[in-house]
């Protein structure tokens, strides 16, 4: 939300009584949220694009490279320890680990992503393009899943902890559930 973000950086309506730390929080959480996944999901699109369509970026990519770019922007795309902090999606889905979402430490909605992921990829090699695109569908309810969650734990945290801090980042995550 535009607006949101420009009024909390300038501390004006609702953001009046904010601290500068509670406004950095809230533009910071809206922006980052908000932009990680709809880049994804239009890179999806742009996928499809290109499957119907190899025109469609003067061959510079192809539908399989730009979905893999996606997967990437959600996933992580770094070597490493799969233990580092971060907000892409995995991290935070790991990060709301409960004995109901997760088996053998890892996170069930993660598991189905991959395999919307990975679905989604073999449509496109095969050229079913409308197929590839109701994977982008899978895909979208998983990420609402994230954000659902990590709303109830800041809902959950600012009931254990009266915590304006964690008032400001649940005020970033729900406005990016908005978008879908």
């Amino acid at each position: 939300d535009t607006v949101a973000v420009v009024y909390a950086i300038l501390g004006l309506d609702y953001f009046e009584e904010a601290t500068t730390k509670q406004r950095r929080i809230i533009a910071e959480g809206t922006m980052v949220m908000t932009t990680l996944h709809i880049f994804a999901i239009d890179m999806f699109f742009d996928a499809i694009d290109v499957c119907e369509n190899e025109d469609a970026f003067d061959n510079t990519m192809s539908a399989g490279s730009i979905w893999d770019a996606a997967v990437a922007s959600l996933t992580g795309w770094a070597e490493g320890d799969a233990t580092v902090e971060g907000l892409l999606f995995f991290t935070v889905s790991r990060a709301l680990c409960t004995d109901d979402t997760c088996k053998d430490g890892k996170n069930q909605i993660n598991d189905l992503l991959v395999t919307a992921f990975k679905d989604g990829k073999s449509e496109l090699q095969k050229n079913n393009c409308a197929e590839a695109e109701s994977k982008i569908q899978d895909i979208e309810k998983l990420l609402q899943t994230i954000l659902t969650d990590l709303v109830a734990l800041f809902a959950e945290n600012i009931a254990q902890r009266d915590n304006a801090d964690d008032l400001a980042e649940g005020y970033g995550v729900v406005s990016a559930i908005l978008p879908f």
